[in-house]
C-alpha cells in the first residue's frame, strides 16, 4: 500500500511517527532521514478512492519548515509548551544539533512549525553527541512534557569510548511562580535523577512506560553488544 498512500520517496529513513499535527484530528506522518530532509506528510482524505485506502498522504515539508537536513536517527512528538498542538524533536549526529520544531498551526491541514532549538534555555542541544532514541515524557507527573534522549557514537570503533551518556531535560513549564518556571524552556535533569549514574551505553534506541505499574513512567534503553537497560523512576 505504499506507494498508494503517496510514499514514493526512497530515503534513509531512521525513525517515524504517526501524530496529528495540523488540527483535522487525523494521523500525520513524520520522518527522520539520515543525511537527506526529513519529511513530514499529512494525511488527506481521499474524493475518488477505488481502492478504499480512505486516505493520502500529502509531502507538507516545505509549507511546514520542518525539513531538517541532518543526520536524523529519532524523533519525538509531545506538546511541551501546553498549547494542545504536537511538537516534534529529532536526534541528529555529534557535529549537528538537534532539532525543535513548535507546532504554530492555527488553520486546519496547514501545518506551520518554528525552528526552536536555540528558544529553549539549553546551549548546544546535542552538541557533540550522536542522539537515537528520544521521547516527550512527564516524569516528575508535574502535566508538562520533559525531554529525553539516549545518544552513542557512531561509527563505532571503540567500545571504551563509544558510549555516551543519556540526557534528560526538565521542562520548566508555564508557572511563573514555579521553581523553575520559565515558559517553552528546558533545565538539564540528568545528574538530579541519577541518570548520570548509569554511565555512558552504547545506546540505539529508547522506551518509556510503567513497566512496574506504579503510576509513574520508566525508561529503556536498548544498546550495542549489551543487554536491554531499564531504569525505574522512584518519586520523592
Amino acid at each position: 500500500m505504499t506507494e498508494l498512500a503517496g510514499l514514493e520517496r526512497e530515503e534513509r529513513g531512521l525513525g517515524a511517527l504517526l501524530t496529528p499535527v495540523d488540527r483535522d484530528g487525523d494521523l500525520d506522518l513524520y520522518i527522520a532521514n539520515d543525511g537527506q530532509p526529513n519529511r513530514l506528510y499529512t494525511s488527506q482524505p481521499l474524493a475518488d478512492d477505488p481502492e478504499e485506502l480512505g486516505f493520502r498522504f500529502k509531502d507538507l515539508t516545505d509549507v511546514a519548515n520542518v525539513g531538517d537536513s541532518g543526520s536524523g536517527m529519532g524523533v519525538a512528538g509531545g506538546d511541551y509548551n501546553g498549547d494542545g498542538q504536537i511538537d516534534l524533536f529529532i536526534t541528529n549526529w555529534e557535529r549537528e544539533l538537534n532539532a525543535l520544531y513548535l507546532n504554530e498551526t492555527t488553520t486546519a491541514d496547514q501545518p506551520t512549525f518554528q525552528y526552536s532549538t536555540f528558544r529553549i534555555g539549553i546551549m548546544g542541544l546535542g552538541n557533540g553527541l550522536t542522539g537515537w532514541g528520544t521521547a516527550f515524557v512527564d516524569l516528575d507527573q508535574d502535566r508538562d512534557q520533559d525531554l529525553l534522549f539516549v545518544n552513542g557514537r557512531v561509527p563505532v570503533t571503540n567500545f571504551e569510548t563509544d558510549p555516551e551518556p543519556v540526557k534528560l531535560y526538565r521542562n520548566r513549564g508555564n508557572n511563573l511562580k514555579a521553581k523553575y518556571g520559565r515558559p517553552r524552556q528546558f533545565v538539564e535533569w540528568t545528574e538530579e535523577t541519577g541518570l548520570v549514574d548509569v554511565g555512558n551505553l552504547m545506546a540505539r534506541g529508547g522506551a518509556v512506560a510503567d513497566y512496574d505499574n506504579d503510576g509513574d513512567l520508566d525508561i529503556a534503553v536498548n544498546t550495542i553488544a549489551g543487554h536491554l537497560s531499564g531504569y525505574a523512576y522512584y518519586s520523592k
